[in-house]
């Protein structure tokens, strides 16, 4: 039996997964740029945050994504061409960028409205709330343009490789 066409699939079927559960994050983020109500921020950042944890969609998929594309490279005899390093590279690179480039903004989000970060500890008091007009430079931060952009033509660039294989 051909395993490659399955691996290809499941590669593809875990960057939908990857792809999907970002939707909530990406949602998350252009929403808080209207929203005021400190409550109702606290209540969409948790929402983001649950997007993220390992037991999400978004971080299934990313693993389903990752086990089947090395699996494919093996089955396709691939790993002496340069589009699939270049994708890996980029992979790493992307996440390496968009992890914390979102999670120090959100954190800084979390601080203005009351709430403890994710990696704060437990028994530590929450954080004093800004002044409205101090939260809201950050509310209205390009950060969700900015994620946007480094994300969508990382992920352009990633599907142009598999798809072409140009080198």
């Amino acid at each position: 039996m051909d395993w490659h066409p399955w691996l290809v699939y499941a590669h593809v079927m875990g960057a939908f997964a990857f792809a999907a559960g970002h939707g909530v994050s990406a949602t998350m983020a252009f929403r808080l740029r209207r929203e005021r109500d400190p409550i109702r921020i606290g209540a969409i950042l948790d929402m983001s945050l649950y997007s993220v944890s390992p037991t999400s969609l978004m971080s299934i998929g990313f693993v389903v994504l990752l086990l089947s594309g090395v699996a494919a490279g093996f089955e396709g005899a691939y790993w002496g061409r340069a589009w699939i390093w270049t994708s890996i590279v980029l992979l790493i690179v992307i996440t390496g960028l968009m992890t914390p480039f979102a999670a120090l903004h959100y954190n800084k989000v979390r601080a203005g409205v009351g709430q403890q970060a994710p990696r704060d500890k437990s028994d530590a008091p929450p954080p004093t709330p800004l002044p409205a007009d101090q939260l809201e430079p950050l509310l209205l931060s390009p950060r969700p343009w900015q994620l946007a952009a480094v994300g969508g033509i990382g992920f352009a660039l990633i599907v142009y490789l598999m798809v072409f294989k140009p080198f």
